[in-house]
């Protein structure tokens, strides 16, 4: 799974920030934190989420308006599509927000040759990629040889991340305490001498951990 497709699943597994329909898609604050969590997951900024989503979102209601606009002539659906037209298909089915098929906009025939290009440059570019990286299998392989090594560390600090943000937003006061402790954890990650991706999937947890619990605080204090 390459990054894009990473961060698409991670916006598709949260509606607020696609569905017009969805009861918090105008809570700005939910909105935000929802972003933070993408940009925790994907290893990238909040603004750089935005823009790379906004780019494969218009990416996909063009291939989309290229296949209707086809269809509509009785003409042959190009062979070739973009390579993440069915990871993004999820829009199709959110309610309340405009169909793409009601968005008429006239599509010149060279636009298609331009999305087969691109579909050609994206699969040769995925091709040298794949050539240079480790298979997913090798991967899950050496994920499970280090997993023992740092689950318990990762249950430690989960329980310690916990109790922490608790007294983080019972008690503004106590800032200097949360800061000693995330450095004293942060210590002992590097004393543990875990290889990188594996410090980076820490990382990723504690970080979904630590806004998932302010989220919960935030929801709660909405009811």
């Amino acid at each position: 799974m390459d990054l894009d497709e990473i961060l698409i699943e991670e916006v598709r597994n949260r509606p607020l920030l696609y569905d017009l329909g969805h009861r918090d898609y105008k809570n700005l604050k939910k909105k935000n934190y929802a972003w933070k969590e993408v940009a925790a997951h994907t290893k990238m900024g909040e603004l750089e989420c935005k823009r790379k989503w906004k780019s494969l979102r218009d990416s996909y209601k063009r291939g989309k308006k290229i296949e209707q606009n086809a269809s509509g002539r009785g003409a042959e659906i190009p062979r070739k599509t973009w390579k993440y037209m069915e990871a993004i298909s999820f829009l199709d089915n959110v309610k309340n927000s405009r169909r793409l098929n009601e968005e008429e906009e006239y599509i010149k025939e060279s636009e298609v040759l331009e999305i087969e290009n691109m579909d050609s440059a994206n699969l040769s570019m995925s091709t040298s990629e794949s050539s240079q990286s480790i298979s997913v299998s090798d991967a899950r392989r050496q994920m499970k040889k280090d997993n023992d090594k740092f689950q318990k560390f990762l249950d430690l600090a989960g329980a310690s991340i916990s109790e922490t943000c608790g007294a983080f937003v019972c008690q503004a006061q106590k800032q200097h305490t949360t800061a000693l402790h995330f450095s004293t954890l942060a210590a002992k990650i590097v004393e543990a001498g875990l290889p990188p991706y594996v410090v980076n999937q820490i990382e990723a947890k504690v970080s979904a951990l630590v806004f998932g619990e302010i989220n919960k605080f935030y929801s709660a204090n909405d009811k």
